[in-house]
């Protein structure tokens, strides 16, 4: 499956994709697949949708978070467009509630060191409209 992150195109195979940025660069977008995947409606049309959590590491200490909302669209699956989740999180909790997603996830206070542990709990709830995500 094909999914956007940011403006890069990846194509995921067994749940991973390693891609050169910068021809010849040593830095490389790496982007995985997590354990994170939930199904669901999202789309009120009668279809199991689902939501992953993809993570991305560009050679460096940080490891990106992205929402992932992956539609039926007639006889296809497809991704849409993803949402940053946070650096360095740590997932609580992924579920598809009566078409909503929740995500709750550990984070850093403003300010904090990247280096301390995530300790704020944050909840975020998602809805879809027009095949693009809107926070609640």
């Amino acid at each position: 499956m094909e999914y956007q992150i940011d403006n890069h195109l990846v194509k995921l195979e067994k749940g991973t994709s390693v891609k050169e940025i910068v021809t010849g660069a040593a830095s490389k977008l790496r982007v995985d697949l997590s354990e994170w995947l939930v199904l669901g409606d999202l789309n009120c049309d009668h279809q199991s949708d689902a939501v992953v959590i993809l993570t991305t590491n560009m050679g460096g200490t940080g490891v990106f978070y992205y929402l992932v909302p992956v539609i039926r669209q007639q006889d296809k699956t497809v991704a849409l467009e993803s949402i940053l989740l946070g650096d360095r999180i740590s997932m609580v909790a992924l579920d598809i509630q009566d078409g909503q997603i929740n995500v709750v996830y550990l984070d850093r206070e403003i300010g904090d060191s990247m280096t301390s542990s995530p300790s704020i709990e944050i909840q975020r709830r998602f809805t879809l409209s027009n095949n693009t995500l809107s926070m609640l």
